[in-house]
């Protein structure tokens, strides 16, 4: 005011408090200052820290027409330029920590403004960095937000596009390292970075019950359904075959090598049976529901079909569990899922061109054989072919 501002715009740029039938007020009364700025360097906003015994201990400005919190990181003016030279940006929980890492030399972190890392936050980082790095706290607080974080950023993953995670020694933040052992010591805990799909697999079955199948199974259900949350096709098949391959390697230590293709009996010739499988499996999606951990290790023994061949049977099994119609193996066939809707949902991931080739290949095949017997299978059929061979 003493700068001939007026109370009201003192108000609405939220460094006041207007109560009813009251003077006005100052919001920061008592706590030391940091400006907040805009990517330009423009202040839009403050923090403050309390000085002396009190709640809240930290106090940001409220949104404001100039300021949104959620669309804004501390220290992005500064940080920001020097990322786009180094491809590297750094995010931490709070502005104290981002002072406490310049201090020590590190100067390329940022933070969010009081919330979780928000998905406009999340771009802004991307703006000058295709992995940044965040880093939280690490107590079981930041442990959950690093979780947050790596959920809410699935689905605007892209190719190149990620984020990766440091993890802090328990009960540290970064102020916590960079005093007792200074910038080299943060240096070498970010050297050991995690990528955004190690953290998720990481903490997911950390907290995952793998002591029954059906618990495993509805581990491996969450994780495919959290690679489903990514909307680039391409990514999205990348994290479906890497949490794939991991359900392989865990399956392998507990069961010994993964059953080869021909360890899976069939009524017709063994070079067909995989292609007639995937053919009865695309025309009955619910029929996954069969053997399906059986059917998982499935392999044609060519990248192409056996990626095809998981994709086919994870979009089937999601379909199978969404379906309030799949009741009983002596359902009509008029009541089994929708092959339109799984080949629609493969196409859209991708698929639609080597489908056609299969459709393609087995019709040739039927021509060819006059009828193998999985050519046209019924469920009782099915179920044969996929029982372990006696």
């Amino acid at each position: 005011m003493a700068q001939g501002a007026s109370a009201d715009a003192l108000v609405e740029a939220g460094l006041l408090i207007a109560v009813e039938e009251k003077t006005p007020y100052d919001r920061f009364r008592g706590r030391v200052m940091f400006p907040i700025r805009d990517p330009r360097g423009a202040v839009i906003a403050f923090g403050g820290r309390l000085l002396g015994p009190g709640e809240p201990k930290y106090l940001n400005s409220p949104d404001t027409p100039l300021f949104d919190k959620g669309r804004t990181l501390f220290n992005f003016d500064r940080a920001g330029p020097m990322a786009r030279k180094s491809g590297q940006i750094l995010a931490v929980e709070g502005y104290m920590d981002v002072i406490a890492l310049a201090q020590a030399g590190i100067v390329h972190a940022v933070a969010p403004l009081g919330t979780a890392l928000t998905e406009e936050q999340m771009r802004l980082l991307w703006r000058v960095a295709a992995e940044p790095t965040l880093c939280f706290d690490g107590d079981s607080a930041g442990q959950r937000a690093s979780l947050r974080a790596a959920l809410r950023a699935l689905p605007l993953l892209e190719p190149g596009k990620s984020l990766s995670f440091v993890n802090l020694p328990p009960g540290q933040d970064p102020d916590d390292v960079v005093r007792t052992g200074g910038a080299p010591a943060f240096q070498a805990l970010a050297d050991r970075r995690q990528p955004l799909v190690d953290l998720l697999w990481r903490t997911e079955l950390q907290a995952a019950d793998m002591s029954t199948p059906e618990r495993r199974a509805a581990f491996r259900q969450q994780m495919r359904a959290h690679a489903q949350s990514i909307a680039n096709p391409l990514v999205r098949r990348s994290y479906m075959e890497d949490f794939r391959q991991r359900f392989d390697e865990m399956h392998a230590l507990r069961t010994g090598p993964a059953m080869p293709s021909s360890a899976i009996r069939a009524n017709g010739p063994q070079q067909d049976v995989p292609l007639a499988l995937l053919n009865a499996l695309l025309d009955n999606p619910a029929w996954a529901a069969d053997h399906a951990e059986r059917l998982s290790m499935l392999r044609f023994g060519q990248p192409d079909m056996d990626h095809l061949w998981q994709a086919v049977l994870d979009s089937a099994l999601d379909l199978v569990a969404e379906s309030a119609q799949y009741a009983s193996e002596s359902a009509d066939e008029s009541a089994v899922l929708d092959k339109g809707r799984l080949e629609h949902n493969l196409t859209q991931s991708g698929f639609g061109g080597l489908i056609a080739q299969v459709r393609n290949q087995q019709r040739l095949r039927f021509r060819s054989t006059r009828q193998p017997r999985l050519a046209r299978p019924n469920r009782i059929s099915w179920r044969r072919s996929i029982s372990p061979s006696g």
